[in-house]
């Protein structure tokens, strides 16, 4: 197993979808997490990369033993998705979403299985985002589409000042 850190450009707005009420406006935003942090869900990763995998006829086995951290990180925009609605072809209406825009990128984390390399990871993930895209507002439109900056082996800095001084052996013995 191996931990990566993959790094990705949108090439089309990747959308909110949580109904959210902010001051007078209802806008759509992304699930977070408690620390406020945005979160993509392991599901929405698996199945645009079962996908792949089906399609590349490569690893189907090995995608749901992939472990996402939910967490993304990235720079939000306000997004205005423009609706036209049928009967007043003149008046234009919009709904506002929180948005990662055509241009930005974001940081997300995985723990790949035995079996899987970066590279043939790098395949998967550049066809499923190519061909499926990732966004939590997914209607007919491929919204999310993305292209692969880079994946690399997650260097985690272990900060010897926050470990316990204590091994598990020296709180047993006392």
């Amino acid at each position: 197993m191996q931990e990566v850190t993959i790094r990705l450009e949108f090439n089309r707005e990747c959308l909110g979808a949580v109904k959210v009420r902010r001051g007078n406006q209802t806008i759509f935003a992304f699930c977070r997490d408690p620390d406020n942090r945005i979160m993509f869900l392991a599901t929405w990763w698996r199945a645009i990369l079962r996908h792949a995998a089906k399609t590349a006829n490569r690893h189907q086995d090995l995608i749901n033993q992939i472990n996402w951290d939910p967490t993304i990180e990235g720079r939000v925009s306000q997004f205005r998705r423009y609706i036209t609605a049928e009967r007043q072809q003149s008046k234009q209406r919009f709904a506002v979403h929180e948005a990662f825009v055509a241009g930005t990128v974001i940081t997300v984390n995985a723990v790949l299985p035995d079996g899987i390399t970066i590279d043939d990871f790098w395949s998967l993930l550049q066809m499923a985002g190519t061909y499926c895209g990732i966004s939590p507002f997914k209607p007919a439109e491929n919204y999310g589409t993305f292209r692969v900056l880079n994946i690399t082996n997650r260097n985690r800095n272990w900060d010897a000042a926050t470990k316990s001084a204590e091994t598990p052996q020296d709180i047993v013995m006392k």
